[in-house]
């Protein structure tokens, strides 16, 4: 074999070992610019964004529930705990996936979201308690207001009926409209009253009575403070968050695809 022969077979070996070199290189790089396009929050997005709608929906709910206290009973409030602990579970499922790990501001949103709703059921809690104490309170208020009545009427105490009666009115007035001034007016009668007469049947209304003073602005402090905790717009705050960042993962990987397309 020449030399010149050699060597143009040689060149030959060469040129076909870098056609296939440049061909691995370039699968080598499809394949890391592909692994690129991977990620966790788009995969996981649908299941992500069912959980944040259950949020959403559990949190309206429960909103619901409290916003009409007359109707409220024991079952009410079981319900009521059932979507507390229903929405604190759907956080927890979405703390608990890995996707949301990937995005710092998402995680930080949530663990927000965490602390508020823990408060939000930590005040339903509280409003249960104060509105079944209440409540009874309530319903023993005609009957042992006619039981002291009855009582101040056959000892003749005729001077006290009109103040009895003003307090019971004032009480009426209260359930009706919650508001300062009313609770101001019934508190000052009963203040009256309880100078006015010592009697042990009346005793159990004056008794009531104090319960019903002292829990009514207690509940409705409650009850401002769970409608004034920003769950609501901190959920719509995640979702936002959360179409940014999928947004951002999908034009990268419209770049990326795009680069692959020239290889």
């Amino acid at each position: 074999m020449t030399r010149t022969r050699f060597k143009a077979l040689l060149n030959r070996y060469i040129a076909h070992y870098k056609l296939w070199l440049l061909i691995l290189v370039s699968l080598l790089l499809t394949a890391l610019l592909y692994q690129k396009t991977e990620s966790p929050l788009l995969e996981q997005r649908a299941s992500i964004l069912k959980q944040t709608f259950m949020l959403n929906e559990l949190q309206r709910a429960i909103l619901d529930s409290l916003d009409t206290p007359q109707n409220q009973t024991i079952n009410h409030f079981d319900t009521l705990n059932y979507q507390s602990v229903a929405l604190q579970s759907h956080l927890m499922t979405l703390i608990k996936n890995p996707a949301i790990h990937t995005n710092n501001v998402l995680d930080k949103s949530l663990q927000t979201l965490l602390i508020l709703s823990q408060e939000q059921s930590e005040l339903v809690n509280q409003f249960k308690t104060n509105y079944l104490v209440l409540h009874n309170s309530w319903a023993y208020f005609p009957s042992t207001f006619d039981q002291c009545f009855t009582v101040l009427h056959a000892q003749s105490h005729q001077e006290l009926e009109p103040l009895l009666i003003k307090t019971f009115m004032s009480g009426v007035t209260l359930k009706q409209a919650l508001n300062d001034a009313s609770l101001q007016s019934f508190n000052d009668h009963l203040n009256q009253l309880k100078l006015a007469t010592q009697d042990v049947q009346c005793k159990p209304f004056m008794q009531h009575s104090d319960l019903i003073s002292r829990y009514t602005p207690v509940l409705q402090k409650t009850h401002q403070t769970l409608f004034s905790l920003p769950i609501g717009s901190e959920i719509a705050q995640f979702y936002s968050l959360l179409e940014q960042a999928i947004s951002a993962l999908d034009q990268r990987n419209k770049h990326i695809y795009l680069l692959i397309s020239l290889f």
